[in-house]
């Protein structure tokens, strides 16, 4: 009598590929991406049209209070996109968590030690720099941020798959 216990063979399909497409799956939406600042996501056309439109009326309402522009910095675009883009991905609820970690890592690269953010997000498709800017406006605490006597700043904006626009502002000096 043959004594030999027979082992189902391992399907592919279910055995080996659906716990790797899991543990992704897991990973991608818990922020794994996020920990070593490598969030992948193509900044578009579009996205980079929107940070500049909202320069462009930052820069106007600060001319038109006698202040100086302020000068677009990469190292603070970059932070503001990355936050922007954490928020959008529901990595980082939407505010300023994290804000000492960007001025941590700004300050790795630029002189100065005081920084100042402003945040908003935006379900319009139209016209979303001119509603942003206004709403900041119409805060004390923004307006106090975009009139405050800041030389540089960087702007990322970020869309989730609804159609949510999420904007950073980072003022440096």
């Amino acid at each position: 009598m043959n004594s030999k216990i027979k082992y189902p063979r391992p399907s592919f399909t279910h055995d080996l590929l659906y716990p790797v497409t899991i543990l992704f799956l897991y990973l991608s939406f818990h922020g794994y991406a996020d920990s070593d600042r490598s969030i992948i996501q193509p900044q578009t056309s579009e996205l980079i049209t929107l940070e500049q439109e909202i320069f462009s009326l930052i820069n106007a309402h600060r001319s038109s209070a006698n202040l100086p522009f302020l000068i677009m910095n990469p190292a603070l675009v970059e932070e503001a996109r990355h936050h922007s883009r954490a928020m959008s991905l529901s990595l980082t609820p939407f505010g300023h968590e994290g804000l000492k970690q960007r001025k941590k890592n700004i300050s790795r690269l630029l002189p100065g030690n005081t920084i100042a953010e402003n945040v908003a997000w935006a379900n319009s498709s139209t016209r979303v720099a001119e509603k942003i800017v206004k709403g900041w406006l119409k805060s004390g605490r923004h307006r106090k941020n975009i009139e405050g006597c800041y030389q540089t700043t960087g702007i990322g904006a970020a869309k989730n798959f609804k159609g949510i626009y999420y904007i950073t502002e980072i003022f440096w000096k």
